[in-house]
């Protein structure tokens, strides 16, 4: 199933995400954020759950926050590294009912699957590495690349990065290139073109 929302620009996990049906994921990171503010809403604090095997991050609500503590304890430094089970349910929103992501409050016994990636759309991007408090890999746009344009476009904006750190850059590029039938040489060519500048 496609839910139509998966395809509007979102910075958080959302209820689509989950493809109408239990999913296992593994707790990366939580950090405070703020959140909200939309349609005169106020903005809140609230904890950013970041998920191994989902692209974004999930806004994690009281109730969800509550199951988790109840089985891993209350710091959510000893949150990471831990199995959840999201799953897709409603709630009362005002006088609406809405679909909402739930936290089963049991550890779960399966194996955690990755979700299939959204399209990368790079402000969205920045938005949920900035929401999640990671910065983005110097190197993302290589790995963000579609196509072979957008590989060798990609490879002269991180053209310093892959410089700089040739003896790791160059096997990943080297792979990438392989992945979008894109000539090694021609990869090389771009980022000398970038280091070097105009002659």
């Amino acid at each position: 199933m496609t839910h139509y929302r998966s395809m509007f620009d979102t910075d958080y996990v959302g209820v689509w995400d989950l493809d109408g049906r239990d999913r296992i994921a593994t707790i990366t990171k939580v950090v405070a954020g703020t959140v909200g503010g939309q349609n005169g809403r106020d903005k809140e604090r609230k904890p950013i759950v970041t998920l191994a095997e989902f692209d974004a991050p999930m806004i994690c609500n009281v109730t969800n926050a509550r199951a988790i503590a109840g089985m891993y304890g209350n710091d959510v430094r000893k949150w990471k590294g831990k199995r959840i089970t999201l799953y897709p349910t409603t709630t009362r929103f005002g006088s609406d009912e809405v679909e909402c992501i739930r936290v089963r409050p049991k550890v779960p016994r399966g194996e955690p699957e990755h979700v299939g990636s959204r399209p990368v759309d790079r402000e969205v991007r920045d938005r949920q590495n900035a929401a999640a408090g990671n910065a983005p890999h110097p190197a993302q746009p290589i790995a963000d690349a579609a196509d072979a344009a957008g590989l060798l476009a990609a490879l002269k904006v991180c053209a310093p990065w892959v410089d700089a750190n040739a003896k790791v850059a160059w096997p990943k590029i080297a792979a990438r290139c392989a992945e979008l039938n894109v000539d090694i040489n021609a990869a090389e060519a771009a980022v000398n073109a970038a280091v070097e500048g105009p002659s």
